[in-house]
């Protein structure tokens, strides 16, 4: 195999991945499940709670446990895009344990799944007889939708490409 070769190929391999990261990045985004699991040993103890993030249909699955949950807020931070910064947030639980982020990435969407979300576990927090609380919560913004349609289209263009080569 020729050096020219061997480059043009290493470089349809870096342009095709490269290609990938954008939709996959807005799908990991933009679509994902989160279930928070909480349960008292008993009645007016404090609950344990567990934080189940599902993303990218299913790759990547993250379980934290927070033990003791005494409150639940928002988070609010920066994050860089391109040259700029953009304020985003996401929701916490603060337990016996420390502080843990409901989901692993901030965002400046979705601000009606987050307060849903604080108001239900807020709730469950308060009525101290309750000995158990789960929520599923699946979110589907505009990054997801972005993402699929570009992975869609480059799919169909890889899909173009196959056929005519035959």
């Amino acid at each position: 195999m020729s050096n020219k070769t061997s480059f043009s190929f290493l470089a349809k391999v870096l342009i095709y991945f490269g290609l990938l990261a954008f939709p996959i990045g807005m799908l990991f985004i933009g679509f994902f499940t989160i279930e928070v699991s909480c349960l008292r040993a008993q009645a007016g103890q404090k609950p344990d709670c567990e934080i189940r993030e599902i993303r990218l249909f299913g790759l990547y699955n993250n379980k934290t446990l927070v033990t003791e949950v005494v409150n639940i807020g928002y988070k609010t931070g920066y994050t860089r895009s391109s040259a700029r910064l953009i304020a985003g947030s996401t929701v916490v639980l603060m337990g016996s344990n420390g502080t843990y982020p409901v989901t692993r990435t901030m965002s400046n969407v979705g601000d009606t799944w987050k307060s849903g979300l604080i108001n239900k576990i807020d709730q469950f927090l308060k009525m101290q007889e309750e000995q158990s609380f789960s929520l599923f919560f699946h979110e589907r913004n505009i990054f997801g939708w972005v993402g699929l349609a570009f992975l869609t289209i480059i799919t169909l263009f890889h899909i173009y490409l196959v056929i005519r080569k035959i």
